[in-house]
């Protein structure tokens, strides 16, 4: 999986911005519990500081 991550980033060159975008909703749109989410994206934003 890091290898398609680290592929994406050398083809695209996105900001810390935009692979938030995308990391928030992936938690947004996956299967999880609500309460699962908001643990994810807390935790998400809590390191993104």
């Amino acid at each position: 999986m890091l290898e398609n991550f680290t592929a994406v980033q050398a083809a695209l060159k996105l900001s810390e911005e935009e692979w938030l975008t995308i990391t928030r909703n992936s938690i947004e749109a996956s299967f999880a519990a609500p309460e699962r989410k908001a643990e994810l994206l807390d935790w998400v934003e809590s390191v993104a500081r």
